[in-house]
């Protein structure tokens, strides 16, 4: 296995569950249910006054996760 198809192999993982987790936001904050934005606005704001929760969203989104 070459040098570049290993390095594919183990960022495979990671790179789908980035992909799935911005097309999920994408989704999520472009639909204009009167539902969804209340539990947007929950989520956003219970991420605000709890950041634990909002610690393993960011390390994700900046890559920051151990491979």
């Amino acid at each position: 296995m070459s040098l570049l198809q290993r390095y594919r192999t183990r960022r495979e993982k990671d790179r789908n569950k980035t992909v799935m987790m911005t097309s999920a936001l994408v989704s999520g904050f472009s639909n204009d249910s009167s539902i969804l934005a209340l539990g947007r606005n929950l989520g956003l704001n219970a991420m605000t006054a709890l950041p634990p929760l909002k610690a393993p969203l960011l390390k994700q989104a900046m890559g920051l996760v151990n491979r």
